[in-house]
């Protein structure tokens, strides 16, 4: 027999228990808003990351509020395409990010892969902050579905809700940090708590295309390390003509000759396109090496050989590679 005299549940649940199962169809057959409502409390009601629980889905927008990533959710647009599209290009502009849902990608840089990338990746996010051109192609190696946000959807987002811009630069800044600890040849020497201990003394700095970062002659200004785009290095000839003798990316530095022998600076540097950089200025670059041997016998061993690389491209005026030559 059925029981009597039950208490009616109280219409909102307690905290603490289980959230009811919801399917993709009960979600599609709801309003738009009240859909994007559903999804903002589901997504709130996850648990932490950990051993027995469920990710976040968004690692990106996981700090957002609800009303934020509704927000945000408005405005990504759905894509599904075939294995072999091209879904970011190398040195292309990069106006789109793109969180891959599910499938996998090709990472590659210069004709060599990298890497493949997953269900819950972030890519193209450096881009569309910083404006410079797509610095690998992403490939789709087999159906990938996948959100795009565009930058102009982007900058309306801001106005209404700073917080996803915020969020956004704060990731942003995250991945540049471990991207050039694990890449960049100045903390290859080191374990990881050290790496962790250099960067975190860098401060970070950024400049527009076609911006002189150093100009020749001036006192040292502190070391630089390039975290995304690119800069020209160029010397003054007799003719006092300018000319480009190298070209460096993410992972490299300059500025370390005039720092080392405390002197001027010996070349201009400026910006080829929008550059995200991280500079360790002068006082605290001596204590670095005062601390961190390894970090002047690093840069020391890069001088001598690129001093003398620097006096012949100004005889052969042809630009060098990065790995040929770092000065200042």
């Amino acid at each position: 027999a059925k029981p009597t005299g039950m208490a009616v549940p109280p219409p909102l649940r307690p905290r603490g228990a289980t959230t009811p199962a919801t399917t993709a169809a009960a979600l599609l057959a709801l309003p738009m808003q009240d859909r994007l409502t559903q999804i903002a409390e589901l997504g709130a009601k996850l648990p932490p990351p950990g051993a027995t629980s469920t990710p976040t889905p968004m690692p990106l927008f996981g700090e957002l509020d609800a009303d934020a990533f509704v927000e945000t959710v408005k405005r990504l647009r759905y894509r599904r395409v075939p294995p072999g599209t091209r879904v970011l290009e190398e040195g292309k502009p990069g106006d789109t990010l793109l969180i891959i849902v599910s499938g996998q990608v090709a990472i590659s840089k210069n004709g060599a892969e990298l890497a493949r990338l997953g269900a819950g990746a972030v890519l193209g996010e450096m881009a569309l902050i910083t404006g410079a051109p797509r610095s690998a192609t992403a490939i789709a190696s087999e159906a990938v579905e996948y959100f795009e946000l565009a930058r102009s959807d982007l900058a309306q987002l801001a106005k209404v809700q700073p917080q996803v811009a915020e969020e956004l630069v704060l990731y942003c800044r995250r991945r540049l940090l471990s991207n050039l600890m694990r890449t960049s040849p100045l903390f290859a020497r080191f374990d990881e708590p050290t790496r962790v201990n250099l960067l975190s003394r860098f401060q970070t700095i950024s400049f527009a295309a076609d911006e002189t970062i150093i100009a020749q002659g001036e006192p040292a200004s502190g070391l630089y390390l390039i975290a995304s785009g690119e800069v020209e290095v160029r010397i003054a000839n007799e003719a006092g003509d300018s000319v480009v003798v190298a070209t460096l990316g993410p992972g490299e530095v300059f500025g370390e000759i005039s720092l080392l022998k405390n002197q001027p600076t010996t070349a201009f540097v400026m910006a080829k396109n929008t550059v995200g950089a991280l500079v360790l200025p002068t006082q605290e670059f001596q204590r670095v090496l005062a601390e961190h041997p390894a970090v002047g016998q690093y840069l020391m061993g890069l001088t001598a050989d690129r001093l003398k690389a620097s006096a012949a491209a100004l005889d052969q005026s042809d630009v060098m590679n990065a790995d040929d030559l770092i000065v200042l």
